[in-house]
């Protein structure tokens, strides 16, 4: 398998995101029922369940200190 890196928004409405730690395994869910956006994908962590969501744009990058979306929603600077 290979490394995925994508740029995860919403945190803030979770757990936050001090527990987030190199190579760790998280699970990505579609979420068809979503009222807000039909095409969400969540972020789910075992033990805690959701944590956030993929950020839903096409301008995700790999920089030097992580990855970023164009709207800037959460920077991982943790890989």
């Amino acid at each position: 398998m290979s490394n995925m890196y994508f740029t995860i928004t919403g945190f803030n409405h979770y757990y936050g995101d001090s527990f987030l730690e190199r190579e760790m395994v998280v699970y990505l869910k579609k979420e068809k029922d979503n009222e807000y956006d039909k095409e969400a994908i969540s972020v789910n962590y075992p033990g805690l369940g959701k944590i956030g969501y993929v950020a839903n744009s096409p301008y995700t990058v790999i920089g030097e200190s992580g990855t970023m979306s164009r709207k800037r929603t959460h920077k991982i600077d943790k890989f």
